[in-house]
């Protein structure tokens, strides 16, 4: 119906990420991994782990191109969800 990805997770009733990475810190931690080079453009996903014990050492962004066909999921995912994103049009 044209809704980006905020808005359609918002009108279907869901939060705007209900990603829980807890479990991940879980896994993480009881193989002895207290600390990662995270590959993430998502700001929440860092201070999710961090939350649950796991140090972030770095962040490693994973950057492509966008085009007409990705442009306004990618600014949506920026510009409305905070992600850590270097988009041009």
């Amino acid at each position: 119906m044209g809704f980006d990805t905020l808005d359609a997770n918002l009108k279907l009733g869901f939060k705007a990420d209900e990603r829980d990475y807890t479990l991940v810190a879980d896994l993480l931690k009881d193989r002895g991994v207290n600390a990662v080079n995270l590959l993430t453009n998502n700001p929440l996903k860092i201070e999710s782990l961090k939350k649950n014990g796991i140090d972030v050492i770095s962040r490693i962004p994973l950057e492509g191109s966008s085009c007409s066909n990705n442009f306004e999921y990618l600014n949506t995912k920026k510009e409305r969800m905070g992600h850590l994103l270097s988009i041009r049009r």
